[in-house]
């Protein structure tokens, strides 16, 4: 908060969303006056998200992942993206220490998707999405999209990607700032540090990628891409791993099938109950 304290506008509705399980954090806000503490009653980070957007009246929402520290001027780099009326999300540079040089398109679990982490890009540009950590919104954009949809489960994967999909398919465009950068500083846990040993983590990734896809892409080539690619391409990774470590390995495949699968289940039922 400290780093973000500084370039905070007097009229800016700056909002720290709380589920843990204790006070620590409703302490530390105490110490930053200008913020405003909110509980939620559930550990979902579309469901934390969600409460900010209903809780601000400001036309423009950015947000921060607890682990993204913004940089000098992040945040006027984000609001000088919409001067243009037409556009209805704005997002950042996120910098991975020691991770390689991102950038271009690529096919992940949605469809056709930009990386843009650790991206080289010097000038701003329309792109297809942004990430989490750093992103923001017209609030009037993510009310037509139907907010953050609170069916992705655990701290989430993809839900960003999910919205998105849906601004973009309402006519919103979203424009890449590269000069409104945060880094991002993950502790031990993070979830791409443990995502290939982890099987509890493993089966939420693979579920809550399975629900956004059958929910967004069904009928479409992403959803065909997804499932027989990309869960083929996963199985026989996995599978050249058992010789090294069998049980750890089996785990964590059987997690990962079985998440995919949950999803699955999940998004059919969202389609079905639409």
């Amino acid at each position: 908060m400290q780093s973000l304290g500084a370039q905070l506008p007097g009229d800016c509705d700056a909002l720290v969303v709380d589920a843990s399980a204790d006070d620590t954090t409703q302490k530390i806000v105490a110490g930053f006056p200008p913020v405003r503490y909110l509980r939620s009653p559930v550990r979902n980070m579309c469901a934390q998200r969600n409460l900010a957007i209903r809780a601000s009246a400001q036309d423009v929402i950015a947000f921060l992942d607890d682990d993204a520290i913004p940089q000098p001027g992040w945040l006027d780099a984000l609001l000088r993206g919409y001067a243009d009326d037409g556009v209805a999300s704005v997002v950042g540079a996120v910098r991975e220490d020691g991770a390689p040089v991102g950038g271009g398109m690529q096919w992940t679990a949605f469809g056709l998707q930009q990386q843009i982490d650790n991206w080289p890009q010097t000038e701003p540009v329309e792109v297809l999405n942004g990430r989490g950590a750093n992103m923001s919104f017209r609030k009037s954009a993510l009310e037509a999209a139907g907010l953050f949809d609170e069916n992705y489960r655990g701290h989430c994967n993809g839900e960003d990607r999910d919205v998105f999909v849906r601004v973009r398919r309402a006519g919103g465009r979203i424009v890449y700032q590269p000069d409104a950068v945060v880094i991002h500083c993950p502790g031990p846990t993070a979830g791409y540090v443990r995502s290939r040993n982890d099987a509890r983590y493993v089966f939420m990734m693979a579920r809550n990628n399975s629900y956004g896809n059958t929910r967004l892409f069904l009928g479409r080539r992403e959803f065909f891409w997804y499932f027989l690619v990309e869960t083929l391409r996963f199985v026989v990774e996995q599978l050249g791993r058992l010789a090294r470590n069998f049980g750890g390995n089996l785990a964590v495949l059987l997690a990962y099938l079985a998440g995919k699968l949950c999803g699955l289940a999940a998004g059919l039922k969202y389609r079905l109950t639409k």
